[in-house]
């Protein structure tokens, strides 16, 4: 039977929150929204301190009315039930999107009131519920193996999936989610003015597994090779005082500046300010009940965003992250925790004009061809045409 309907659920939704697994629910409800073919519904998460039962949303140039449930309601299956079915979509011409897996312990229960189910992962949940006991473990496989298909964002998370217990033959891998954006004339600059030096950024939380102890090292690195730069960190986190530290032992307290959390619509004036892009990001092993798991980058989303608005980028070879560039030819992949050689392909973009800008030139089409939201949006409607009977 063709599928009809589609019932969208994401823990969070833009603007409320922004992140790789948000910003991919987004542009999915923007793309039906903007078609016939598909009746779509969304359910949400809201604040349980300012509740509402419906909330108007913008996605693009279309507004939906979002159906919210709290947190708590979304662990009663009777609640989340009665969510899905004020859409009066037939659940047999009915698809569930489920954009997080918070709802994995109802999966089998929707399958038996006939919906069709497809569920995206980042891959550090799937590793994460993975890390419980062994009956907790074979719970939680045994309910995403009930979905018609679990799509992942890179091929790095699908094997790591397959190494969990997924079933291989349900995965499917659908990578990126970017587009060039653009700057005001009136705008003022994402990055403060410098006179003939180069910009080198990244964005993300400064957290553990993203590495930034080892770019600040770099950072020294390059310094003392006697190159003036400026390197921008976009984003907050936990680990922004010892990093501070970090900077001022080195002296670079001119070179390295934080510029803090950023509205998502003014980060494309940061990747259009900046000459390089860095990912340092770097597997970090955790304990969990009786077993170790791996936090790491399992796409970075960041990488094909800097690259679509021509950033080369130099990125560590930590989980799915080498899969987002072409190495040599849109930027460098270097082992992970390895300062030196950081700071070498670093020196090498920044000694020699020439291959920053065949780089460059390489990065937008490349980021723009392999992992624009059309090629993702159109992947993923593959998928959904994939269950029809």
């Amino acid at each position: 039977m063709q599928i009809e309907n589609i019932i969208l659920y994401s823990k969070r939704l833009p603007p409320e929150h922004i992140g790789g697994i948000e910003t991919n629910a987004f542009y999915l409800i923007r793309f039906l929204l903007e078609q016939e073919r598909f009746k779509v519904f969304v359910v949400s998460q809201g604040n349980a301190g300012f509740f509402k039962k419906h909330r108007e949303m913008a996605f693009g140039d279309n507004k939906l009315d979002v159906y919210m449930v709290t947190k708590k309601q979304t662990k009663k299956l009777k609640t989340m039930q009665s969510a899905f079915g004020s859409s009066d979509f037939d659940p047999s011409r009915t698809l569930i999107y489920h954009n997080t897996l918070d709802l994995h312990p109802h999966y089998e229960r929707f399958k038996k009131q006939g919906y069709r189910q497809v569920a995206r992962s980042g891959g550090n949940d799937i590793f994460f519920h993975a890390r419980n006991n062994k009956t907790e473990r074979a719970a939680f496989l045994k309910h995403l193996n009930s979905l018609d298909r679990l799509i992942l964002n890179s091929e790095y998370s699908l094997r790591r999936s397959v190494d969990c217990g997924l079933s291989e033959q349900k995965l499917a891998v659908i990578k990126g989610g970017c587009e060039r954006g653009s700057v005001s004339e009136n705008a003022t600059p994402a990055i403060p003015e410098t006179e003939n030096l180069f910009s080198i950024i990244c964005c993300g939380r400064l957290v553990d597994f993203k590495g930034l102890e080892d770019a600040i090292d770099a950072m020294k690195i390059v310094r003392d090779n006697g190159h003036e730069f400026r390197f921008y960190m976009v984003g907050d986190g936990p680990l922004e005082q010892s990093l501070q530290k970090r900077i001022e032992d080195y002296g670079l307290g001119d070179y390295c500046l934080f510029l803090g959390k950023q509205p998502p619509e003014t980060i494309p004036g940061f990747y259009l300010a900046s000459d390089i892009y860095l990912s340092s990001s770097k597997d970090i092993h955790k304990q969990g009940d009786g077993y170790t798991y791996v936090h790491t980058e399992t796409m970075g989303r960041s990488i094909c965003e800097a690259q679509v608005h021509g950033l080369p980028v130099v990125s560590t070879d930590a989980g799915g992250a080498p899969e987002m560039l072409w190495h040599e030819e849109t930027g460098f992949v270097v082992p992970q925790g390895d300062a030196e050689a950081m700071a070498s392909a670093i020196i090498k973009l920044i000694s020699d004009a020439d291959l920053m800008a065949t780089f460059s030139e390489n990065a937008a089409k490349y980021a723009s061809n392999a992992f624009g939201w059309s090629k993702v949006i159109a992947n993923t409607i593959q998928i959904v045409d994939s269950l029809a009977d």
